[in-house]
């Protein structure tokens, strides 16, 4: 698991698609899809369910889903608070 996919998983749901959260974070929407592949098989559940048309949460990355934002939003304040540490950003 690594903070990108967290923040691209936080990005997503809070953008309910993949597109826009790619354009929010500046990434490719291949990308950001990867970084959520490797996030779901990381912890062993589907955390989006995803087709054509829909992207939801599902009951497991709803639960998810909290945990990811404080992790993120740690990452966040200690990058603020320690110039030299890389700043990760997603929507909240």
């Amino acid at each position: 698991m690594t903070l990108d996919g967290l923040v691209a998983f936080v990005a997503v749901a809070h953008a309910g698609s993949i597109s826009e959260a790619a354009r929010q974070l500046r990434l490719s929407k291949s990308t950001v899809s990867e970084r959520l592949t490797e996030l779901e098989r990381a912890v062993g559940t589907n955390l989006l369910q995803r087709n054509s048309r829909q992207l939801a949460l599902t009951n497991d990355g709803l639960a998810f889903l909290e945990r990811a934002k404080r992790i993120v939003s740690e990452a966040d304040r200690a990058s603020e608070e320690f110039p030299g540490t890389a700043a990760w950003t997603a929507p909240m």
